[in-house]
């Protein structure tokens, strides 16, 4: 209850936008995610087989260490978690440490098959 009480008077002393959160301290700021997503860790092991990646909703609020594919359907999912893009990833991801660092400019953006990962409906 003391972290709650402090973050009310935390917002309460801020910028107008954050003096409207103060009437609910115990929620988060963010809240508006997209229906479904494709949530991407940002650095995950060299020793893994594949990128732990998850395919969440609305109700899941992500963190700063994790990037997320909005409107994400389960082809993009599957396509993600290839083999393929797995092979990809260990060929062109930057690191941490040994570690390997998942971003979208380097892995996702260039992956070969993109196109199809962001192709639109005709109209």
């Amino acid at each position: 209850m003391e972290r709650v009480i402090a973050y009310k008077e935390d917002r309460l002393h801020g910028a107008a936008d954050r003096k409207k959160l103060a009437d609910t301290p115990w929620l988060f700021r963010e809240t508006l995610n997209p229906e479904t997503f494709i949530i991407v860790p940002e650095v995950s092991s060299e020793k893994r087989k594949y990128v732990p990646m998850g395919f969440l909703n609305d109700d899941t609020i992500p963190t700063n260490l994790v990037h997320i594919i909005p409107d994400a359907k389960i082809y993009h999912f599957g396509v993600l978690t290839s083999n393929v893009n797995m092979a990809w990833m260990c060929s062109v991801a930057g690191r941490l440490e040994m570690r390997y660092r998942y971003t979208k400019d380097i892995v996702y953006n260039n992956f070969p098959c993109r196109n199809r990962l962001t192709r639109r409906k005709k109209k």
